[in-house]
């Protein structure tokens, strides 16, 4: 056997056993980097309307996801923080969703915003506070 021959066994035993693994670790490796992708290249107006479609649908726990991957795009938008806050209110997590409705309120040209942490306060039995917001959202009305 000459030094082309073998080289050439050599170079077919290679392909047939490992570029299958290779590949194989290429789609393992793009399963296992991709999911941490998803959401990073979707507008901050996808993110938001997922997250109400969500919503709308009583999928609190996908609206909750969908609006904190809004959240991270633009931490103080009023829409994302009333999604979360919502979403963490339907998910029994009052106090959280109060924090975040508050947050909301700061922007005090949104009626939801206003009448949202209003109505949260007023469920919290902390009716002295809810009274501006709701006043407020009452004359955004």
């Amino acid at each position: 056997m000459n030094f082309l021959t073998i080289k050439t066994k050599i170079s077919r035993q290679f392909r047939r056993s490992f570029l299958p693994l290779l590949f194989l670790a290429a789609a393992v490796s793009a399963l296992w980097i991709l999911p941490g992708c998803s959401g990073r290249n979707e507008s901050l107006d996808t993110l938001l309307q997922k997250s109400f479609t969500a919503a709308e649908q009583a999928d609190w726990s996908k609206a909750l996801d969908y609006a904190e991957k809004a959240l991270d795009k633009d931490s103080a938008n009023t829409n994302a923080l009333i999604l979360q806050a919502l979403a963490l209110e339907n998910t029994d997590r009052t106090e959280q969703a109060l924090v975040q409705a508050a947050k909301a309120a700061s922007d005090r040209n949104s009626f939801m915003a206003q009448y949202t942490y209003g109505r949260m306060l007023v469920q919290s039995e902390k009716f002295d506070q809810s009274l501006a917001p709701l006043l407020r959202a009452m004359e955004l009305d």
